[in-house]
């Protein structure tokens, strides 16, 4: 029999090596696909490795940083003279294209290897042919079902057993990521990675004000990335200065301050500073915008919330369409992947129907969410907000946010009180003196 050359691809080994350190935004699609070892040269293997370290530690991929990082290995890889043709004779482009070949050859060549392994055992006499074939078997649903998450029953209760000890060694409290509102703590057992939440109301309700104070809660402890449709990072800045603050966001907007309230505000950016938040004001992006940035920061810093307001200022994907319950299909679904696949708590901002306004009743209903349908079958939780003070000046609930739990797929549904003022941007519990 001749012997053939195991499959591989240099030519687009040395285009996607050349094209990750020209282009590094490439790195995030390509890291997704491929481990160093799909390269069949092991020197591309090394160069590829180090790229991804260098990208995973946020810095940046060039050739100085390359050939720093490689420096141990120069010698074996060609030096830096060939580093430099790496990237001096690459298109910069198609790194996917080239990543999928790559990938591709590198499944074949473990093809290739088992096979010839199981060709090996079978004319080993003392081998059980029943075993041969089970073991084969096995190596080949490895290979087809690479990246697949298929667990045994026998899996799953372990990784249950270590879920349910892991949180008994917390004391058995709250299991999720604490905001920090008691109130909405105790009610949702805090936000738990992998859920999607959803938090809907009318205009002027308070949703975002909910927003940056949950995120202000949760980034204590935890990562949390928001992405503001709608406003710019100063207005936001405004709104967090004014929360923590307490004083009046207009008057703050104005810098109509003394002496004792800007060393308050001084003292108050110096604590926000201090919150693992990350913000992105950018207008115009779709939630495959949104989900590329959240894998950057999840594999650069870690991450684990993040938080979209609003879900109807995202751009559609397919422009042409001009089928809106498509598009917030493709949203809803999008953010339950992210959240399942990054392991962190996406919490999507809605904006409720006018229908709301045609009723006596204007409590919050499911059928008042936009396209609603496939918000109600993605979300593991839906919560509502509602001030009787904005449609009744005479009402006796002054300062009062409804939270209206109307779905949680682990827990009760109900309603619950907070504190609110929008003068000076807070929501709290009840229970506080902020009165």
């Amino acid at each position: 029999m001749d012997l053939k050359a195991l499959p591989h691809n240099i030519l687009s080994e040395r285009e996607l090596l050349g094209n990750l350190i020209q282009d590094n935004n490439s790195i995030l699609d390509v890291v997704q696909m491929l481990e160093p070892t799909d390269f069949y040269k092991d020197s591309h293997n090394k160069i590829y490795g180090a790229i991804v370290e260098l990208f995973k530690s946020n810095t940046i991929v060039d050739l100085v940083t390359l050939v720093t990082k490689l420096k141990p290995y120069l010698d074996v890889i060609g030096g830096i003279t060939y580093i430099s043709e790496l990237y001096s004779s690459s298109m910069g482009r198609g790194a996917i294209a080239h990543a999928k070949i790559i990938k591709d050859c590198s499944i074949r060549r473990k093809l290739i290897k088992q096979c010839s392994m199981m060709m090996e055992s079978s004319f080993d006499s003392n081998k059980d042919t029943k075993g041969i074939i089970s073991k084969f078997e096995n190596e080949m649903l490895d290979i087809t079902t690479e990246g697949s998450h298929i667990l045994t029953s026998s899996e799953v209760m372990e990784k249950t057993l270590a879920f349910v000890e892991e949180n008994y060694r917390n004391g058995g409290g709250i299991i999720g990521m604490e905001c920090g509102l008691k109130t909405i703590d105790m009610a949702t057992d805090g936000f738990i990675k992998k859920d999607v939440v959803v938090i809907a109301a009318r205009p002027s309700m308070g949703k975002t004000l909910f927003a940056t104070t949950i995120a202000d809660g949760l980034s204590k402890k935890n990562k949390v990335a928001l992405f503001e449709l709608e406003m710019g990072e100063e207005a936001l800045g405004v709104r967090q200065l004014a929360s923590s603050s307490m004083i009046n966001g207009v008057k703050l907007r104005r810098a109509d301050l003394n002496d004792k309230e800007w060393a308050n505000i001084a003292k108050s950016a110096e604590y926000l500073a201090t919150r693992q938040l990350w913000v992105d004001t950018t207008s115009t992006q779709t939630i495959f915008d949104i989900k590329a940035k959240a894998k950057k920061l999840k594999m650069q810093n870690g991450l684990d919330c993040i938080i979209i307001d609003h879900i109807g200022l995202l751009e559609e994907t397919n422009k042409n369409s001009g089928n809106r319950n498509l598009h917030m299909s493709e949203i809803t679904r999008q953010a339950k992947i992210m959240a399942k696949d990054l392991d962190i708590n996406v919490i999507l901002l809605s904006q409720l129907n006018r229908a709301v306004e045609s009723r006596n009743d204007r409590h919050p209903m499911m059928s008042d969410l936009r396209e609603s349908g496939s918000i109600e079958q993605d979300a593991d939780l839906i919560m509502f907000l509602y001030r009787d003070e904005y449609y009744n000046a005479e009402t006796e609930d002054k300062n009062i946010l409804e939270v209206g739990i109307q779905k949680q797929r682990n827990g009760k549904t109900g309603s619950l009180n907070m504190f609110i003022d929008l003068g000076i941007q807070v929501i709290a519990d009840l229970d506080t003196t902020h009165r």
